[in-house]
């Protein structure tokens, strides 16, 4: 029997290393076993002995307190724990994402994170260049590509749950991304990617359960947006050609237009606080600079 294999598939037949927290149930199986404090330094040594062609770090049960980031900086690696009860938590003043991939100048491909917990601690964070709970820091000439991130509940970030930056074929499902002081999710200047069966709530001050700026041809599909304070999805920087499927979207305003974008689809979504658009089949269309509800019914 054959099986069809993705990218982020094959790091988990290469190798795979265990990590313990200092507080995890079992440390005997672990090859690594952080000591509470710092403990980014810990999983990354762990991230670096993987060989070249990737492999899997699994996170034992347990918190993780980080100063610094969770740094993936090779292709093919898995980043993976036992539930929301592997929490990585964002130490005091640390003012930095708590998982980031790639550096904006390096080309990545068939990563994977999931079945763990994030908590960014916003409360004791303050300004800084970046803050979300997973960050994929692709550049312009350098996406992240063919990755999977699943089964991550991920809140109180300082900035957003998740940042996607210069990435394709990424996906993101089965995310709760939840009292994020930015967005749920944010797609920028990216393409062709995917947001899935996710829960996206109660994201304040910039406040959208999802946000796509500069971004084409992404699915969002059967997704719920509740108690985000802007709107449950906005839309800047020509978001264009973009399929909007089957979501659930809750708040008042449903959506936000930064600046106009065209083309985008929105197809049989529920819209609580606007049911004369629920079901329907819509277009955004573009009227020059003008900021505007665009949508067109076709």
């Amino acid at each position: 029997m054959s099986y069809i294999t993705r990218p982020y598939q094959k790091a988990i037949r290469e190798a795979t290393v265990v990590v313990a927290a200092s507080d995890s149930k079992d440390k005997t199986r672990a090859d690594y076993v952080c000591t509470g404090s710092n403990d980014q330094n810990t999983i990354n040594e762990a991230i670096d002995s993987l060989p070249s062609g990737g492999g899997g770090v699994l996170l034992l049960d347990g918190q993780y307190n980080l100063s610094s980031y969770i740094s993936i900086m090779k292709n093919y690696v898995s980043l993976f724990g036992q539930g929301f009860g592997t929490l990585l938590y964002l130490e005091n003043g640390a003012n930095t994402s708590v998982i980031r991939v790639g550096d904006e100048s390096t080309t990545l491909k068939g990563i994977y994170i999931g079945h763990l917990q994030i908590n960014g601690n916003k409360a004791n964070q303050s300004t800084a260049t970046e803050c979300d709970g997973i960050y994929f820091y692709g550049g312009s000439s350098n996406y992240i590509t063919d990755s999977l991130i699943e089964w991550v509940y991920t809140h109180d970030n300082y900035f957003s749950g998740i940042g996607l930056w210069y990435t394709r074929y990424v996906t993101v499902a089965n995310i709760i991304s939840d009292s994020n002081d930015h967005n749920g999710i944010e797609i920028n200047y990216g393409e062709k990617n995917m947001v899935l069966s996710s829960l996206l709530s109660n994201n304040v001050t910039v406040g959208h359960g999802i946000l796509i700026v500069g971004s084409n041809y992404n699915r969002i599909i059967a997704n719920h947006t509740t108690g985000n304070t802007v709107a449950g999805m906005g839309f800047d920087t020509n978001a264009d050609n973009n399929l909007i499927v089957g979501n659930i979207i809750e708040e008042s305003t449903p959506i936000k237009w930064w600046s106009p974008g065209d083309n985008n689809y929105f197809v049989a979504n529920e819209f609580l606080n606007d049911p004369d658009m629920s079901y329907g089949l819509f277009r955004s269309i573009k009227v020059g600079t003008v900021v505007e509800d665009l949508l067109e019914e076709i």
